[in-house]
């Protein structure tokens, strides 16, 4: 999971719908059927890049895949069409695995209030302003049947909350990982090994592996750095979408 930089203007489309349809919400409707922030799918997958903001799946298209929102419309309606309350996400983060799931501590928001109040999240923002998840997730490596398999770990309480609920660790997903890391992250180590004599050399690399839209870029920095790889070079760039 990488912090992603959301726009500060939101899509004109989606403040209309706001507009349209907010003053239809009240307590009475808590739970009912909430449409019209699909307007804003394809700001959220160009902002992100097509990456599901969870799980760093990159897709080839947005459609068929789903606006998350990041406070369940069906307990916080009035947040439906919140542009910061919207993230691009896969069926199987958003749908199968997180749902209307969002635990908390502290006191729930009051109806139509905004954004946190007392509410403090288990889950993880990946949209939140200068949030770094390096204190919440870590890509750790296991040897099973021969074969290295990387998987998040949670550091924190909400980076551990997050990963379990949010199924960050389901088989099909390691699968992804332990791909991307026999091929391109070896490569990418490989290449930094030949090329230790030369910083700007290794800087190239690191911004070929750390491009945007590049998928698994926060297993791509844990395993360098556990590889003790140098990235001194390119400190910031886990953390840019």
């Amino acid at each position: 999971m990488i912090r992603i930089v959301r726009p500060a203007k939101e899509p004109h489309a989606l403040a209309n719908a706001r507009k349209t349809r907010l003053s239809k919400v009240t307590p009475q409707t808590l739970g009912e059927d909430i449409k019209g922030y699909g307007v804003a799918k394809k700001d959220l997958a160009e902002m992100q890049r097509l990456l599901c903001a969870y799980c760093e799946v990159r897709h080839m298209t947005e459609k068929w895949r789903d606006v998350e929102h990041y406070r369940p419309k069906s307990a916080y309606p009035w947040l439906a069409w919140t542009w910061e309350n919207l993230l691009f996400a896969c069926k199987e983060c958003n749908s199968d695995a997180k749902g209307d799931q969002f635990p908390i501590r502290g006191t729930k928001l009051a109806f139509g209030s905004p954004p946190p109040g007392k509410e403090r999240p288990y889950f993880l923002d990946p949209s939140a302003v200068g949030f770094d998840f390096r204190k919440h997730i870590v890509f750790r490596p296991d040897v099973v049947h021969r074969k290295t398999k990387w998987r998040p770990n949670g550091l924190s309480p909400e980076g551990r909350r997050t990963v379990k609920e949010l199924r960050l660790r389901r088989p099909e997903l390691v699968d992804c990982y332990r791909l991307h890391f026999e091929t391109s992250v070896q490569m990418t180590a490989d290449a930094l090994v030949a090329h230790q004599a030369s910083a700007s050399d290794v800087a190239d690399i690191l911004t070929r592996a750390f491009q945007p839209g590049a998928q698994f870029r926060a297993l791509t920095h844990d395993a360098l750095d556990r590889s003790q790889l140098k990235l001194s070079l390119y400190p910031a760039k886990r953390t840019q979408p």
